[in-house]
Parts: structure tokens; sequence; C-alpha cells
């Protein structure tokens, strides 16, 4: 997947204050974040209004050092990242979620970076627990590996006409829960490779089309998973997740539209299909073994008032494997308000609504909504208190996978850091 599509809208739409800093020579820029956090639903069950079990509520202490360093020179580009996140929970029955070895680092470099033809490898990982329902257990928690690489060419050097040619590896494994004994088993990992490209033409100073696109095959490494929980089971005890070829492209234009809005449209298709089977449309077939073909959509609107406002709106529709059927298809908008009332204070707003249509061996939708607020205070140069408030919501009505819960979290904490 090209740079493009992961970020969708980021890089075009960074404001000045937070570009990304092109100056030359080496920077270094360490910052830790100290605070907490409280969340009403840690298992996001549907609690008693759903007939399940009672919600879990929980406050945690935060502990988020992290790590920046940038070289540019006319020979590299080198960007480097790490972050530690550290979480202890107040409550004494909640220790079984304690988790103190959540990481994530990301490295990118590019050589000879203004020559016609340059290299360029682009890295991420990141380790994180998530917590289950399993109160009983050493450690209530699920670890996921997750890893996106993409390395190759890349032709025109930041002139009007650029071309991306790159070879693809991610990985993404999902681990169980600890045993007495601390063993940690592998519910599944996806290996993922293949190619994607990219090209760029900058027709207008500040405007240009684009293409990009992507072929990839995805591997598991196991084929079938046990869902039947431990128990004896006559139906249904096991979920059969069978490797997939994907592929997409898609065509837009995108740059500044006038002194104060910035736009980006992209239009393409993709499909992919999985195990021996050809590909089916899932309306007519309810064992649908590939998606055919699906429509992709990435766009995006910024309009910036004034120097202290800006107003984002994004809409995404796309496809992706999921481990525990065959893929879904999402679609996803977010509408978005940045406000700086004096120098020092910042607030942030989101709303954000998403659609998963889910088809193969399970099949349902998911409807989700995610609201947030934010305020940041900046109390000296280095130094930042920072508080949001997020609510999330999902609900799921599809036959016997009905899912319905609600999660309300708070963040605060203090912030020290270039």
């Amino acid at each position: 997947m090209s740079k493009r599509q992961i970020f969708i809208l980021g890089l075009l739409y960074s404001s000045n204050a937070m570009a990304e800093d092109q100056s030359p020579g080496l920077k270094v820029k360490p910052s830790i974040s100290m605070g907490g956090e409280y969340r009403s639903n840690l298992y996001l069950d549907e609690g008693e209004a759903g007939g399940g079990d009672p919600v879990v509520s929980g406050t945690a202490l935060l502990l988020n050092p992290t790590l920046k360093v940038q070289q540019n020179s006319n020979a590299v580009k080198l960007q480097l990242g790490a972050g530690y996140g550290a979480r202890r929970f107040v409550e004494s029955d909640l220790q079984n979620l304690n988790t103190f070895n959540d990481a994530q680092g990301n490295v990118k470099l590019h050589i000879l970076p203004s020559s016609p033809v340059g290299f360029q490898i682009v890295d991420g990982f990141s380790s994180n627990n998530r917590p289950v329902n399993q109160p009983s257990a050493e450690s209530a928690l699920i670890r996921v590996y997750d890893n996106k690489m993409n390395a190759g060419f890349t032709i025109g050097g930041g002139n009007s006409f650029n071309l991306n040619l790159s070879g693809i590896y991610n990985f993404r494994q999902v681990n169980g829960i600890k045993d007495k004994q601390g063993i940690q088993e592998m519910i599944n990992q996806r290996n993922t490779m293949g190619a994607g490209w990219g090209v760029s033409w900058k027709f207008l100073p500040k405007t240009s089309v684009f293409l990009d696109g992507s072929y990839l095959q995805n591997k598991w490494s196991i084929d079938n998973i046990d869902t039947s929980g431990g128990v004896d089971c006559t139906e249904n005890c096991s979920i059969a997740v069978q490797d997939s070829t994907a592929w997409y492209s898609v065509v837009g234009v995108e740059g500044q539209m006038t002194p104060k809005t910035l736009l980006k449209i992209g239009v393409g298709a993709g499909g992919s299909t999985y195990g021996d089977t050809a590909a089916a449309d899932a309306s007519t077939d309810d064992k649908v073994s590939g998606l055919a073909e699906s429509l992709r959509v990435d766009a995006g609107l910024r309009f910036v008032p004034s120097d202290s406002q800006q107003l984002r709106l994004e809409y995404q529709r796309t496809f992706q494997d999921v481990y525990f059927t065959n893929y879904e298809i999402f679609n996803q908008v977010e509408l978005a308000y940045d406000l700086q009332l004096v120098d020092r204070v910042g607030i942030e707003t989101s709303l954000r609504y998403r659609n998963d249509n889910y088809d193969g061996p399970v099949d349902r939708t998911d409807h989700r909504l995610f609201a947030k607020g934010g305020l940041n205070i900046d109390i000296m140069e280095h130094m930042a208190l920072q508080s949001s408030v997020n609510w999330r919501r999902l609900a799921s009505a599809d036959g016997i996978a009905e899912i319905e819960y609600d999660d309300l979290g708070v963040v605060f904490g203090v912030n020290w850091g270039y």
C-alpha cells in the first residue's frame, strides 16, 4: 500500500505549524506524557441491558515516552520514531489488565531524495495488548503484533512527475491470553506479500493527479480456528480461514483549490479471491469465497476560514481481510473541527461513523459511532496539559451475531517534549 493510501489525507492537509520539518541537519526530539484514563466499558460488553454480564469500568495510570530522530541532507532523508506505553489500573481486581510492554516504532529512509532515481524504505511496527472478558485469567489480555513495510525505487526526484515502485511485506499476529504457566498461544498470523505503485503528475503548482494501486497475496498460518470454547460442540465449532489474493487501483486529484480550501478525490476499484473457488458476488452467494469487484473511494475536504480554525470532512470506502472471516467492506465518514482560542489553548472535536459489512463464514453488519473532544493548554514552552473525552458505540443486529455496547472514555495528563 502506498504512503498516500496509508495516511489518506494527512500529508496533504498538514497545516504550516505541523508540517514536516525539511531543514537540513540532525534533530532529536524526546517527549514523555504521564496521566490517566477512565473507561466505562473495558471489555466492550453489551452489559445487562443487552443480556450479557454487567459492564466493567476502570481507571488506569499511563506512562508514554517517545523519541523522534530526523536527518535531512541531499544524500539521505531519515526519520525514526519509537514509543513505549505502560498502563497500570488503580482497582485491585483489574490488575490482570495491566500492561507494561506496548510499543511502536517506525522508520522512513529515502536515499538520494532529489535525484532522478532514489530508493525508499518505509516500515511501521506496533505491539499492543487488548483486554478480553476473561476476569479469572492471569492476564486477561490478547496481544496483537502488526508490521507494514514497503521498499522500492522512486523516480522523479520531487519534480512535476513522480513514480514509486515498491515491494510490500506485512504481517499481523493475534495471540490469545496467557495460561497459568504464562504461555500465550498464537490465534493466527497473516503474512502479506506483493507489489505497490504510485504515479503523480503536478500539472499546477499546488495541484496534482495521481494513480495508486497494489497486488497482494495473503497467507494465514492457521487455516481453521476452533470456536468451541473448550466444550462439547456438534455444529459450527470452527471457522475456516482461507488464503487470499487482493488488488486495487485508485485514480484521483489532490491539491489546493482556493487559498482556504484543500481537496482530494480518489476513485477506483478492487477485488479479492479466497481459496481455489472462483470469486462470487456476496449478493448472490451466502458462502462467498471472494469479492468480485468493489468500489474504492478516498475523498476529503479541508476548509481553513482563519489561522485559528480548521474544518475537515473525509470519506473512505474500501475492503480488507479479517482474521475471523473472509473480508469486510467498510464505509467511513468523519467530520472534525479544530479551534485555537488563544495562543496557548486549543480545542479539537471530531465525529466518525463507520459501517462494517463482513462476508464469509461470519456474515454480519456493524454500525460504529465515535465522538471525541480534546483540550490542549501550553503552560510553558515544552510543557502542555492535555485532556479529552470520547464515546464509542457499536450496534449489530444480524441474526445470531447481535452485538451492542457503549464505552465512555476520559483521558488526562501532562506532556513534556519538543
